[in-house]
């Protein structure tokens, strides 16, 4: 990662859960694809659980060396 990215204490889960929901996604389309007879669906499928998966690590990645800082609420 070539830039240095900032996240606060509270976006980090919420990243986590991202990556949770991505997760279950590609599990749904590698079911979807294992239950087609379409040979077509199976590759659609097959390469959007590839392209999600890729996500997940970048996001992973993103998650593991991001700088995170306490929230600090301004004052008006």
């Amino acid at each position: 990662m070539n830039k240095n990215i900032v996240m606060n204490e509270f976006e980090q889960p919420k990243l986590e859960i991202l990556i949770g929901k991505l997760n279950e996604s590609v599990t749904v389309a590698v079911e979807l694809a294992s239950d087609s007879s379409d040979d077509d669906l199976v590759a659609e499928l097959d390469i959007t659980a590839y392209e999600i998966g890729e996500l997940i690590n970048n996001l992973r990645r993103i998650n593991r060396e991001a700088t995170v800082q306490e929230y600090i609420r301004g004052e008006i």
